[in-house]
């Protein structure tokens, strides 16, 4: 559940009340998703059809240059995609009454939904022998406002910081079902692999490793260490 955001109701109240000369009792409606498309905001004023409507509220008969400030709770409906959604306000909402612009209505506001997984700590030894075992302790944490499901963090020897397909898995654990800003601390086994050749390499943890969650972020799910390699 959500409550009406103050500065969509602030915004509304400076872009969309004071056009009127005279506003009679009407409603402030269709809170709605709109669907971060494109990575790109939709141009202020647009509602689709595909928006999902949350709720509305009274609003007062206000005379010129008055406003009215209220709040709502609105239910976001179950099974909605974790990601970057926006919070749509509309005033008058259900077109009763003729404005002087009828284009300006409308204020968006970006909101997350669901889960965000992270790595925020990973403890190991410094220096590992090839073909030896090390023991992997990390901290994956829900950074979202959404409960996430069980997942599990992954393990890799890589040659440089960034995650590709060409780094050495060495194992993984599993992760519990994590509710908003909670995390579980856990630890794994790896092995070096005896054919992996003296030098520095990156350690990179990698929560949600099967990539089986939506989250609001998807570019924020590994934490990257040195590892030093001895023959």
């Amino acid at each position: 559940m959500i409550h009406c955001l103050p500065e969509v109701v602030e915004r509304l109240q400076q872009d969309h009340l004071l056009d009127l000369p005279h506003r009679l009792g009407t409603e402030l409606g269709l809170f709605g998703l709109g669907l971060l498309l494109d990575g790109f905001q939709k141009p202020l004023g647009d509602l689709f059809v595909s928006d999902a409507f949350l709720g509305s509220r009274a609003v007062a008969a206000l005379p010129p240059g008055a406003s009215d400030s209220g709040s709502v709770t609105l239910t976001i409906p179950a099974g909605t995609a974790a990601g970057s959604w926006y919070l749509l306000a509309k005033a008058d909402g259900d077109d009763a009454l003729a404005e002087t612009n009828e284009a300006n209505n409308v204020f968006a506001k970006s909101i997350a939904i669901g889960p965000d997984l992270g790595v925020t700590n990973l403890v190991y030894p410094g220096v590992a022998a090839a073909g030896s075992s090390i023991t992997v302790s990390d901290t994956t944490k829900n950074l979202g406002a959404g409960d996430s499901a069980a997942s599990n963090t992954r393990f890799y020897l890589s040659t440089n910081a960034a995650l590709d397909a060409g780094d050495l898995l060495l194992g993984s654990r599993a992760v519990a079902a994590l509710a908003p800003n909670a995390s579980e601390t856990g630890s794994a086994s790896v092995t070096i692999p005896a054919s992996v050749a003296a030098g520095y390499y990156y350690l990179i943890a990698k929560a949600d490793g099967d990539d089986a969650l939506g989250e609001t972020n998807e570019f924020n799910n590994t934490l990257v260490r040195v590892l030093q390699v001895t023959p």
